[in-house]
């Protein structure tokens, strides 16, 4: 018998191992969504949540961190639960933001050990759709009513199933919207999952001034390029071999523009 990895408290509330991938949530929660998802389908929640929290849906929804409503965290002493089933851990006081957020200050992470279970609120699926969106990285924009926008490179959208690269947002279904309509490729939207296996991942949260600087540093990597637009920046994944990552990164570290940074060489959602 499978062992299930989600547990309903309510019609719209899931209790979930740290462990959990978003396809393991997706299995058990049919016609329900997460209100912010991973970048990757096979990354476990509690990375998600340790790295920053930031991922599809966040250009409204904000971090994964501001919809939890409880933790239950083991350090090498004992166990802790934190929050209540109907209520974030925002509004709740707790200040366990620091390491939902990814807080720099890592005593958090060392103070709260290992995240085993998480609850959190879901939602009914929504229906979107995906419009691409020919501009360059440099000419940044929001649409008013986009719940999702992303930048890929030319290797981005090669992977995702476009023939140039550009600007992808999404919309509610029926909603206007600027762009070429191209709904299938949001299905393959979980870029991350499809690299090489040789490929490492740097990540980087950036202001929206800074992301034209670092597009320019990544200019002749073979690799993916995804910047996503959040609520408080962008939030940059590129890829590619351990030698052209870390001279990325070098020159990376140098933008004033940039808030934080982290590098996974070896990258273990890799196909």
């Amino acid at each position: 018998m499978t062992q299930k990895m989600v547990e309903f408290v309510g019609t719209d509330i899931i209790r979930i191992k740290g462990g959990t991938t978003l396809e393991d949530i997706y299995r058990e929660i049919e016609g329900h969504e997460l209100f912010v998802e991973p970048l990757s389908a096979k990354q476990a929640i509690s990375d998600f949540i340790l790295g920053g929290g930031l991922g599809f849906n966040s250009l409204n929804e904000g971090t994964f961190g501001s919809k939890v409503f409880g933790l239950k965290v083991s350090s090498p002493v004992k166990s802790f639960e934190y929050g209540v089933d109907y209520m974030t851990l925002y509004n709740m006081g707790f200040p366990l933001h620091r390491i939902i957020e990814g807080s720099p200050h890592r005593i958090y992470n060392r103070k709260f050990g290992k995240i085993i279970q998480v609850t959190v609120p879901i939602r009914l699926r929504e229906e979107i759709e995906a419009r691409y969106i020919a501009k360059a990285v440099d000419e940044i924009f929001t649409p008013k009513t986009a719940t999702n926008l992303l930048f890929l490179n030319d290797f981005g959208a090669r992977l995702i199933g476009l023939d140039s690269p550009g600007w992808i947002a999404t919309y509610p279904k029926d909603f206007p919207g600027e762009g070429k309509l191209k709904n299938e490729i949001w299905e393959k939207r979980f870029l991350l999952d499809r690299l090489p296996k040789d490929h490492g991942i740097l990540s980087v949260f950036t202001l929206r001034s800074g992301l034209g600087v670092i597009f320019r540093s990544f200019e002749g990597v073979e690799g993916l390029f995804l910047a996503l637009v959040t609520k408080k920046g962008v939030f940059i994944k590129m890829s590619g071999k351990e030698a052209k990552l870390k001279d990325i990164e070098g020159k990376v570290s140098k933008v004033s523009m940039r808030t934080r940074l982290n590098s996974k060489f070896k990258n273990q959602n890799a196909k």
